[in-house]
């Protein structure tokens, strides 16, 4: 019997965005540059252009997208999603593959990758299918390769907006907990960042000044309320990055 999980993942595209809802997804030639996947490559993907790089639940493949426009050559991905990976199709994306990332994970060769990533997947399965799979990835990964996660930050004053904004998600963290997680896996070293707005514009860079007034009022609470908030991450997701 199909579990309601995947009949939600069946329905992915649909359920998330309902008629009259516009989303641009990569499949969509008129989008420009995503400023913040632009950055967010530019800033952590390795340096060399032709690095093995694996994206675990690509989506529509917009990750692979910009990585591509920025000269990567050696980037596939995998999602379980049909419609998410026939919307990367149609984008030309042949680089995308539908399975479940586990068994493609399985499929990979020790210590063959450069780098994996995983934006906002690993909150959608449970502690023990989470401690697997970065298992998996930490096998595949050569020494100094890097694991790159972006998941909800539950420590975020509206970090619940994106722990219980998906039916499909079972997990959410903070700083302390996926630091955690590294390093009961392995990963010698872990450091998370904030989501930062990108600016790319006056409206962004609006929301950039009144984003750090805001986190500094956001962390003041924090270290008022125990005695420190130096090392607070404020923003609803984070970005988390594992060093074998």
């Amino acid at each position: 019997m199909v579990s309601f999980k995947n009949r939600i993942y069946a329905q992915y595209v649909d359920s998330r965005n309902p008629p009259g809802r516009e989303c641009a997804s990569a499949s969509d030639t008129t989008v420009g540059t995503n400023p913040y996947l632009h950055r967010l490559v530019r800033k952590h993907f390795p340096r060399a252009r032709d690095a093995a790089i694996v994206d675990l639940g690509c989506g529509d493949g917009s990750l692979l997208r910009t990585a591509r426009d920025l000269g990567y050559t050696s980037a596939w991905g995998i999602d379980c999603s049909p419609q998410q990976v026939a919307r990367a199709h149609r984008a030309g994306l042949t680089n995308v593959v539908l399975g479940d990332l586990r068994e493609a994970l399985a499929g990979v060769t020790d210590e063959s990758q450069d780098c994996v990533v995983a934006l906002d997947v690993l909150e959608h399965f449970g502690r023990d299918d989470i401690g697997q799979i970065c298992d998996a990835v930490h096998r595949v990964l050569r020494s100094g390769g890097q694991f790159i996660a972006h998941v909800p930050n539950c420590e975020s004053p509206f970090g619940a907006r994106i722990r219980y904004g998906d039916l499909t998600h079972e997990t959410g963290f903070t700083r302390a907990s996926i630091e955690q997680l590294f390093a009961v896996v392995g990963f010698r070293d872990a450091r998370c960042f904030e989501d930062v707005p990108v600016v790319h514009g006056p409206v962004s860079a609006g929301r950039f000044v009144l984003w750090h007034l805001l986190r500094t009022a956001a962390a003041t609470w924090i270290a008022v309320e125990t005695g420190s908030g130096r090392r607070a991450i404020v923003s609803q997701g984070l970005i988390a990055i594992g060093i074998k």
